[in-house]
């Protein structure tokens, strides 16, 4: 685990000795993932760029004598107590939630019931587990896989195992779907646990693999501007709403083109404009943000190998204008505040970031510059009655999720 997330070990243990008199063996960490470009594009069959940050959320635990796995969350200073051999859960709107979709995401795949791949040797102990960290929570900055991460990197640890970090992914994933509700594509998952702190990740969902951008040598810098604005993406709220929306569209240009059926992402402008009459509102608005979308992530990939950062910035601006005018996932906080850091010189674009209705938009600058632009947009906020809880964060590309034995 990095050594920024050394101070979170150390006061999460701490907290872990005077809550059960005993010490913690093992910690279990996750950082949190920015969406650089590519929004709602990869449950629809697109092409992200996304990174992992150096804002994390860890676990430290210990074994139990029995299969219960007792956990403190220091955010929202409550226990929750699950069973380590649970292989279902029903959503309950709870932090909790994404506790058991670890749990239940790594026992069906000791079943091997999501791929292919021979059953993991996979026994999951119980467990007294404190969690906390410095990832903000429903910011769009994934503090939801982040926790199923260091979860299930802490259990698995304490079950004397690993997993490989794809099939790990896919494991959230489908526990996330059963037990918080949320159904998610694979992106926070496979990020957290599979970026790293030197590049970008083109993450492809179509084929549930990803390249490498390595961007050092563009001395780029992120400012997240936390807008304060909380959303929930569980059970009826707009996410699940968004992904039938997008479905639907696709299925309709399908039947339309009398082509196979494919995901938004692959399917042409030539098929999305002959199949718009099948489209009533708001589905044509939705399948064309998302087929615009899933063309600027291509762009933005080249701009940044020929470094043409100009260029990409000003794809992250029409980003958040399709973001907020088609698909209809802002928030007007989100918009004040991208149209203030768009407009101050230095940053190179802003969008919003993560599933949206809330949470974070993304600002990019230089290196060099982004200290200058980070305190302009501090005064600029400050001095807005509506955006002055604005906080504005700066983050570095960080480690994929791991773990540790704790001394």
């Amino acid at each position: 685990m990095p050594r920024s997330s050394q101070a979170i070990i150390e006061r999460l243990s701490q907290r872990f000795r005077q809550r059960y008199n005993r010490q913690p063996e093992a910690a279990g960490g996750s950082p949190g993932r920015i969406e650089v470009l590519g929004n709602h594009t990869d449950y629809n069959g697109g092409r992200v760029l996304t990174a992992t940050i150096d804002r994390y959320v860890v676990a430290v635990g210990a074994r139990r004598s029995d299969r219960a796995v007792r956990v403190f969350s220091e955010a929202f200073q409550e226990d929750a107590i699950l069973d380590a051999a649970a292989d279902s859960h029903a959503p309950r709107g709870h932090w909790s939630d994404y506790v058991a979709a670890a749990i239940v995401g790594l026992n069906r795949a000791a079943r091997s019931e999501l791929s292919h791949e021979r059953p993991a040797d996979i026994h999951l102990p119980g467990m007294d587990v404190v969690v906390g960290g410095d990832l903000p929570i429903g910011a769009g900055l994934s503090s939801s896989a982040a926790l199923e991460a260091a979860i299930a990197k802490l259990l698995l640890r304490a079950a004397g195992c690993d997993e490989d970090a794809s099939l790990l992914a896919e494991a959230l994933q489908t526990g996330e779907a059963q037990c918080a509700g949320v159904l998610c594509g694979l992106l926070d998952q496979y990020t957290v646990l599979c970026g790293d702190d030197q590049s970008l990740l083109v993450f492809d969902s179509q084929t549930r693999e990803a390249s490498k951008l390595n961007i050092r040598d563009l001395s780029l810098a992120f400012l997240l501007i936390n807008s304060q604005v909380r959303r929930e993406l569980g059970g009826n709220a707009p996410y699940n709403t968004r992904r039938t929306e997008c479905e639907t569209a696709a299925e309709r240009i399908a039947f339309a083109s009398s082509r196979p059926l494919m995901p938004l992402c692959r399917i042409g402008l030539a098929d999305f404009r002959a199949g718009r009459s099948w489209l009533p509102h708001p589905l044509g608005m939705r399948a064309r943000h998302v087929i615009m979308e899933h063309q600027r992530v291509n762009r933005a990939a080249e701009c940044l190998i020929s470094g043409n950062l100009e260029r990409f910035g000003r794809l992250l601006n029409t980003s958040h204008r399709s973001s907020a005018r088609l698909f209809q996932n802002s928030h007007p906080t989100l918009d004040r505040l991208q149209q203030v850091a768009a407009a101050v010189p230095g940053c190179l674009g802003c969008r919003l970031t993560g599933a949206g209705w809330g949470g974070c938009v993304l600002a990019v600058t230089r290196s060099d510059e982004a200290a200058i632009v980070a305190g302009e947009l501090t005064e600029a906020f400050a001095g807005n009655a509506d955006l002055r809880d604005a906080e504005v964060i700066r983050c570095e590309t960080a480690p994929a999720a791991s773990s540790l034995a704790i001394q």
